[in-house]
Formats: C-alpha cells, sequence, structure tokens
C-alpha cells in the first residue's frame, strides 16, 4: 500500500471512531414528550408525570393535555454516565403507567390513554383531595412558599437573578412565572434572566396531594447601579478603564484602543486594522485629493476621493457567544468606516440547545434544524418508540441512536473496499 492510501486509511479510522464515541454519548439526558388522556379526555393543567430511575426521581407537567414540549422540556438525566440501557418507570397520579429503557441522547414520544374511577386508588383527572379524598389523600392545605430571593422591592444591578425557595411541606413539582410569561418547571434554586426595569416573579409549587401554592414578589433591575465606580460589574460591558479584558481584537480590529462611554458601554471608534491609513494621492504628487486605503487579501486597494460617496462596508464579526438564556450575541464592525448600518450582519439571534446542539433562529432560517421540526425541537422522522405494548401506553416509532451509527458504520467500511481496490 502507498504511503498515501496509509494516511487515508489513518484518516478513516479516527472518522470511524469519533463516530462510535458520539453515538454513546454517554452522560447525556433522555428527552420524553407526548400526550395523556384520562377517561378519553385531555388530563387537567399541572397533572404531574413522573419518571423514576435509579431512585432519582424527574417530575414535569401538563398543559393542554400535553407534557414535554417548550419551554418545559422533560429530560431524564444521566449525571454519571451508567444508565444506558437501564429502565426508567412512569407514574401518573400514582398509578404505574409503563416503563421506558433509558437511551443517552434519546427522543421519545410517549402517549398515555388512562381510565379511572373514584375509589381506585389514582388520583387522577377532576379527581382532588376535596372531590375524591380516597384517591387523593386528605387535603393538607395549601403549600406555604417562602422566597428568600429575589427580595420583595429591591433593587438589582444585574439581570441575572438568584430564585431562593422553599415550602413548609414536601413539593412534586416547582414552577415559576416571570413576568407573567408562561410557567416554566425548575429545581430550587436556580438563577434566571430577568428584565431590565421593573419585574414580577411568581412562583407555584404543588404537593403530594396534588395541592398548588403560589407567592408572588416583585424587583427591579437597573445595570448601571454601579456604572462609573471603575470596575466592570454584571451588564457593564466596561467600567471607566476596565474592559474585563476586552480589547480592539476582540471587535475585529488589530491596532488602537477601546474607549468606554458613561452609559458603560464600549466604543470601537478608536479601532483600525493596521495598513488602514489616510495619504495624498498614490503617486505622492500634489494632488488636492486624497485617498485611502485598506488591507485585503495581502494587498491594497485605493479609493479616490471621487470614490468616497461609494463607500461600501466590509463587516467583520466576532465569533458566536455560547447560547445563554437562549440568546446568542456577537460584536460586528466595519473596517472600512463607511458610518452606515447597510446591510450589517445580525449581532444577536435567538437559539435553543437541542440534542446537545445549539440550533439558532436567524430571519427564521435554522441551521442544524430537522425538517418538520415541532416544538420539542424533534423532527418527525425522528421520534422514537420500541416500546413492547403496554395497556394504555403508546410510543411512536423512533429511530435508535446505536442502530443510526451501525448503518454509518457500514456504509463507510463499503467506501473503505471499494477505494482499497483502487489504491491496489
Amino acid at each position: 500500500m502507498t504511503m498515501g492510501g496509509k494516511v487515508f486509511y489513518s484518516g478513516v479510522v479516527i472518522l470511524i471512531l469519533n463516530i462510535l464515541l458520539v453515538s454513546a454519548l454517554p452522560g447525556v439526558p433522555h428527552q420524553f414528550y407526548g400526550s395523556v388522556e384520562v377517561n378519553n379526555q385531555p388530563v387537567p393543567d399541572n397533572t404531574v408525570i413522573v419518571a423514576t430511575v435509579d431512585g432519582d426521581e424527574y417530575s414535569t407537567v401538563t398543559t393542554s393535555g400535553r407534557y414535554g414540549y417548550s419551554p418545559n422540556i422533560f429530560y431524564v438525566e444521566d449525571p454519571d454516565g451508567d444508565r444506558s440501557g437501564k429502565t426508567i418507570s412512569f407514574n401518573i397520579g400514582g398509578m404505574e403507567v409503563g416503563t421506558y429503557e433509558f437511551v443517552n441522547n434519546g427522543y421519545t414520544e410517549l402517549e398515555f390513554s388512562l381510565t379511572t374511577d373514584c375509589g381506585d386508588d389514582y388520583c387522577l383527572g377532576d379527581e382532588t383531595c376535596t372531590s375524591c379524598p380516597e384517591d387523593c389523600g386528605v387535603c393538607t392545605g395549601l403549600p406555604v412558599i417562602t422566597i428568600f430571593s429575589p427580595v420583595e422591592g429591591n433593587a438589582y444591578d444585574s439581570t441575572k437573578i438568584d430564585v431562593e425557595v422553599t415550602a413548609n411541606q414536601d413539593i412534586l413539582v416547582w414552577m415559576y412565572s416571570l413576568n407573567g410569561g408562561y410557567p416554566i418547571t425548575f429545581t430550587p434554586d436556580i438563577v434566571l434572566t430577568a428584565d431590565e426595569g421593573n419585574n414580577t416573579l411568581t412562583v407555584l409549587a404543588i404537593n403530594n396531594v396534588y395541592q398548588t401554592g403560589s407567592k408572588t414578589v416583585s424587583f427591579s433591575v437597573d445595570s448601571q447601579l454601579n456604572c462609573g465606580d471603575g470596575i466592570k460589574n454584571n451588564e457593564e460591558e466596561c467600567d471607566t478603564s476596565d474592559f474585563g479584558g476586552s480589547s480592539c481584537a476582540s471587535y475585529g480590529f488589530n491596532a488602537g484602543s477601546l474607549s468606554c462611554t458613561a452609559n458603560c458601554t464600549i466604543e470601537t471608534n478608536a479601532c483600525y486594522n493596521s495598513g488602514s491609513t489616510d495619504t495624498g494621492n498614490d503617486d505622492g504628487g500634489g494632488s488636492s485629493g486624497s485617498s485611502r486605503r485598506h488591507s485585503s487579501g495581502g494587498g491594497f486597494i485605493v479609493q479616490t476621493a471621487d470614490e468616497e460617496d461609494e463607500c461600501s462596508p466590509e463587516w467583520v464579526c466576532s465569533e458566536w457567544s455560547d447560547c445563554t438564556d437562549n440568546l446568542q450575541k456577537r460584536a460586528c464592525v466595519d473596517n472600512n468606516k463607511c458610518d452606515t448600518e447597510e446591510a450589517k450582519p445580525a449581532e444577536q439571534r435567538d437559539c435553543e440547545i437541542v440534542k446537545g446542539e445549539v440550533i439558532f433562529d436567524d430571519e427564521d432560517l435554522y441551521t442544524n434544524k430537522p425538517s418538520e421540526e415541532s416544538d420539542t425541537g424533534i423532527a418527525e422522522d425522528e421520534k422514537k418508540s420500541g416500546l413492547d405494548a403496554i395497556t394504555g401506553f403508546v410510543a411512536a416509532n423512533p429511530v435508535a441512536t446505536g442502530a443510526g451509527s451501525f448503518v454509518v458504520l457500514i456504509v463507510i467500511l463499503g467506501l473503505l473496499l471499494f477505494l482499497s481496490r483502487k489504491i491496489k
């Protein structure tokens, strides 16, 4: 075999190993979603679904008879990377409704259709501790919630707010609603992103007999509270001479210096690219005109004074930031300093982490977006099943992660066989 053939085979072997490693993805959670009916009717909102594996419980609630849809994506986690192949048990209102095998990076639709009557020991449908205490238990009173943070009436200098809560009872599911938004399930304690200005946070807690308590606090955010103290804090881009490690290079320039405004935002007016200068005309003659030069591909492009009105912006953007709070940001500057916003690329975009990858929204065009994507972030042709028939438990048919990797491996091996004959 030639040296080129050996190099080729080495590269392919590395590729195959990467595919096999990715197919396992230990530690990646398994996502579930679907619908729930009781007595042929969608279950009431906030019906609790509990998934149990290795003694750990993961809970979510229903909305309009569905669960696991954005923003309340339902994950069963794999904190130690050892749950692949283990059995997950599902419970709704005390009723064991089925099991499913844990798959790292799994995306599975499970639909539940249940039948119940008061007196069958299962608190389901319209049953409550008031209407059917024999199934739902004796009413204990609504949970009393204490919110330690944020503090009622406080003003904060960052939109990142710690949420610290507790209750006087055992709680099955915690939820919060910020500024009247959709209730989102969470596990205390968390950090959320509030808005500048006034905010209202409502925390809800569902107890073991499915009673819901709530507590609301109001607070405000002013990220400029500490602007001017010389220390870059929280939402500030800079403060006096503290730029938090940023420089002109952070904005696509290779020379110059940043400046900080009175509002603690960064100005790049004094940044430039070396090789971009204003001189007399190109041949050193005495023309009253001037020319602008800027480096491009290692050479120079000369723009005469007569062409100044035709200045075309040359936008240079930094890399996108990590997807944080469903948002990515970057900075874009015009190397030609045309003093225009024409054709300026977007500097922020919506994003979502799905299947371990960042899926972003840029003018309704998505990268890595599966076809016919639902609001679970799952393509219709990727919905998973394979569950044996269980009464009242239906699963859609998914493509198993391992099977997909096996097909890819077969294709690569076939390609290797073909190319090996060519190399020989």
